[in-house]
């Protein structure tokens, strides 16, 4: 479901009312003016909606296919236009559009050209609605718009937490391939994937090749060049760094897909995160399982020529756009499928293509919070025993767990059990009932008092923390050896077990099904659950668990799980989630695998320039997920406009005789601050020349008046 946020609701009802009120006879033309990642394509098409639904035809306008393909998704997927053409600013049969009553224009700067002026000529609209971030030209060509409608700006967004903060980073030395290319290998970690913005072709090209020399895969975008392939290597992350000349300044977007997500709450879908929630990740350091923040969550339909790459198998279901990050070990045959100590990091589309044996990662050990709970073994099968074959009836305060005369060997242990716990119980037995089956065995119950003060006898009210059927919050502190020791009692009471195999539990309810699969996944075990239908119409859960790390795979044996690549319903979205460790722990239709995070853009590099094309530069960077906190901007010391003039930065880093150097943001701010202070108070003299100063309308200065206004400064 499309959230609206309150901005848009604000922009919205600004640009209706303009349109309702207006009673001029020329076109009603109204420029849209928000930052670049606020959602100009939703607003605008939100708008347009509304007139469809009036009778009235629709143009959307762009200068590049990629915009244009965006709009159509959207609107296919949330807005469901019917009358709307998209079309091409540089369209070559503009009169085959004469019927369109309202136009809108995307990235509406380039409406100032000769391209623009045909299709207005041609067209002739009642309304024309412009989209841009930035209205303004380097060429000081005019826009023209009757009505101009502002709300939050990029500040403010990111104050809101709409778009993402950022950190600036300003290079020493000038701009040039080789300078860009020098910072880039310093730390390419924190860079990340990046987009680098170049004045020429030339240095574009330059830098390219400057980088893929040094083993940073790298393609150069120009207006000419085979830019979608590019743009697709680059989404499915084949290219770490693209480099151009501001033919990227107009977003394209790159997520991954992913389903469930477990997170120290249990799992979770993309409507139930927000950043700073906690999630689960795997340190690829020391291989455990970590608690980290959640840096980002983004969510978008698929893309036209976009395919899944899906993984199925016994214990795997795996489906994720081609450019999503897997994180594998190569199992070498010839050492008895040992597993690599190093990780290699592989596209979806990289890993359809594979051909050797490799490793994916399906569980793994928490690092901290498993040092046990303070319950013996006995205590924890108790615990096991009322969650499968127990009951606390309402009302009642004594739990009965009742087991077949069938399995005698389970009776007799229930018994042994509740007599080493020193717990005062009753053994009854019961004929099978007259619904039950044909060949219905003798019930035994065993009755256990709560023990509450009233009886003098001792029952399981010091339990009383563990005993919910939903399981206890209490259970996540289970060590490894406790955990283990409950799973196995618990498959006594509702389990299957065959030979060696693992076995499985039957649960009638999915929050046990997600607490035993959590309890496993972040202790070493893997899990993986099936949902099936009674002939009584009940759905039940059978889960499995195995003390097992590893999904072990070889793409040449027939057995192994099938990867392929497959094309996307209509209507299919992707979302994740992101954190510093990079992994998340997925979860679709009961099966699990730890995957990495979609590779994100990460960074941007941006050529000096002057304001609008900083501004659309950067921008790049803010327009990737809306939602991650922290971004890098990479400029110049001799730029025209840096751009914490337009937004301030949360960190400031300058590259100094080849080494960062951070700039306290905080305090440069609060010594401009005690300037302006000490120069409001300081006392001056006007100079004579200026006491006797007449301006136009006869009035002198005041060097009282003058003096008192510099000292407001200090309020």
């Amino acid at each position: 479901m499309l959230e609206i946020r309150p901005y848009q609701d604000r922009i919205h009802e600004k640009v209706i009312g303009i349109i309702d009120s207006y009673e001029g006879d020329s076109c009603n033309t109204i420029l849209l003016e928000s930052p670049t990642g606020s959602g100009k394509s939703v607003m605008g098409l939100r708008a347009l909606k509304e007139l469809a639904d009036r009778g009235m035809k629709i143009g959307w306008i762009a200068h590049r296919k990629e915009l244009l393909k965006q709009a159509a998704q959207v609107n296919r997927d949330f807005f469901g236009i019917e009358r709307i053409e998209f079309i091409s600013l540089f369209d070559r049969n503009p009169s085959q559009y004469k019927d369109i009553d309202v136009i809108c224009i995307d990235e509406s700067q380039h409406d100032a050209t000769r391209s623009a002026a045909v299709l207005h000529e041609a067209i002739k609209p009642e309304i024309i609605l412009g989209l841009s971030a930035t209205p303004y030209r380097v060429d000081n060509a005019k826009l023209c718009f009757q009505h101009v409608v502002r709300d939050a700006g990029m500040r403010q967004l990111i104050m809101e937490g709409w778009l993402a903060q950022f950190r600036q980073y300003i290079i020493d030395d000038n701009w040039s391939p080789a300078s860009v290319a020098d910072t880039y290998c310093m730390q390419p970690d924190v860079w990340g994937k990046t987009v680098v913005f170049f004045l020429t072709i030339k240095a574009a090209k330059e830098c390219s090749r400057l980088l893929n020399e040094r083993g940073i895969p790298t393609g150069c975008v120009t207006g000419t060049g085979p830019r979608e392939s590019l743009l697709k290597s680059f989404e499915a992350g084949e290219l770490q760094v693209l480099t151009n000349v501001l033919v990227l300044t107009e977003g394209f977007d790159c997520l991954c897909d992913a389903t469930e997500v477990l997170t120290p709450y249990g799992w979770k879908g993309f409507t139930d995160f927000s950043v700073g929630d906690w999630v689960y990740g795997l340190n690829r350091e020391t291989g455990q399982i970590e608690e980290t923040k959640v840096e980002g969550v983004a969510r978008r339909p698929v893309r036209e020529g976009e395919s899944f790459v899906t993984i199925k198998s016994q214990h795997a279901d795996i489906k994720v756009t081609e450019g999503h990050n897997f994180f594998i070990k190569y199992r070498d045959p010839g050492k008895d499928g040992l597993l690599s100590d190093n990780w290699l990091q592989r596209t979806g589309k990289e890993m359809a293509a594979r051909k050797s044996s490799y490793g994916l990662p399906i569980s793994g050990i928490l690092n901290n919070g498993l040092e046990g709970i303070s319950l013996t073994d006995d205590e924890i099968k108790f615990v096991a025993w009322y969650m499968t074959d127990g009951c606390l009836p309402r009302g009642k305060s004594n739990i009965i767990i009742s087991q077949s005369e069938a399995k005698m060997k389970y009776v007799i242990e229930i018994r042994e059990l509740l007599t080493r716990l020193e717990l005062d119980f009753k053994e009854y037995t019961r004929e099978p009932s007259k619904g039950s089956f044909p060949n219905g065995t003798l019930q035994h119950r065993f009755y256990i008092p709560k023990g509450n003060g009233n009886i003098a006898r001792k029952g399981w009210e010091y339990l009383e923390a563990y005993i919910t059927k939903e399981g206890s919050d209490w259970l996540h502190d289970m060590s490894v050896g406790q955990f283990r020791l409950f799973w196995k009692e618990l498959l006594k009471g509702d389990g299957s077990v065959q030979g060696n195999r693992s076995g499985w539990l039957w649960c009638d309810r999915k929050s046990q099904v997600d607490l035993y699969m959590h309890l496993a996944l972040v202790r070493g075990f893997a899990a993986s659950y099936a949902e099936e239908t009674t002939k009584y119409g009940t759905t039940v859960w059978r889960v499995s668990v195995r003390e097992k790390q590893w999904l072990v795979s070889d793409p040449n044996d027939d057995r192994a799980a099938k990867i392929n690549l497959e094309s996307p319903a209509s209507g299919d979205h992707v979302w994740c989630v992101q954190n510093p460790l990079g992994t998340i722990i997925t979860r679709r239709n009961g099966k699990v695998a730890i995957l990495g995070n979609c590779p994100d853009l990460k960074s941007v590099f941006v050529r000096p320039g002057s304001k609008a094309p900083t501004i659309q530069m950067a921008g790049r960077a803010f327009r990737k997920h809306p939602d991650i906190p922290i971004v890098n901007v990479v400029q110049s010391g001799d730029t025209r406009f840096p751009f914490n003039r337009h937004a301030r930065p949360i960190e400031q880093w300058v590259l100094k005789d080849g080494s960062w150097r951070r700039i306290d943001a905080k305090n440069l701010h609060d010594m401009i601050a005690q300037q302006r202070k000490k120069m409001a108070k300081a006392d001056f003299s006007v100079p004579s020349f200026l006491k006797k100063a007449q301006p136009r309308g006869g009035r002198g200065i005041d060097a009282g008046a003058l003096s008192a206004a510099g000292r407001e400064t200090e309020n």
